[in-house]
């Protein structure tokens, strides 16, 4: 049934095109208001993160929820894999996270895209996780460099404590 106005006249292409593209930005905007207070608090990591190599877009954040305690807890749910799931790029993210003190609260997902839920305070943050183990892993072939851990011990020397 195509959209009508109040007066139930039906809506040229235009107005229905714009009408949708107000109701996806009315719930993002929605969504990203419900996420201030999660952003808020991961705000101050994200200097760290990012001299790591680790950087989120705009559009890897998007409001979650989670059940824990018989509560539902608002979650930031953190697309690190990148667009093709980069598995190496899960590792050095679920690495960061716990050397910044998160602590790993619980693993779900389905068998493709897993994620890991971990907790700092009262930031929940969920992103994706490895796929493969490390074991299995291919070697690097961009040359040596630092791993993660040692770039955030020399970034950030209250993590190597």
């Amino acid at each position: 049934m195509p959209a009508t106005t109040r007066h139930a006249r039906p809506l040229g292409l235009q107005a229905q095109l714009e009408d949708a593209a107000n109701r996806v930005h009315n719930r993002r905007t929605a969504e990203i208001q419900a996420l201030a207070p999660l952003l808020a608090l991961l705000d101050p990591h994200m200097p760290g993160l990012r001299a790591l190599g680790l950087d989120l877009s705009p559009g890897d954040l998007h409001l979650d929820h989670e059940h824990i305690g018989g509560r539902r807890l608002k979650v930031l749910r953190a697309q690190t894999g990148g667009l093709f799931n980069d598995i190496r790029r899960t590792c050095d993210w679920l690495e960061a996270l716990r050397a910044l003190g998160f602590t790993e609260v619980s693993r779900t997902g389905s068998a493709h895209y897993p994620t890991a839920l971990l907790r700092r305070g009262h930031l929940l943050v969920r992103v994706d996780v490895l796929r493969t183990p490390p074991a299995a892993l291919p070697k690097a072939t961009t040359g040596p460099g630092p791993s993660v851990r040692q770039a955030i011990n020399e970034l950030l020397p209250e993590a190597a404590a």
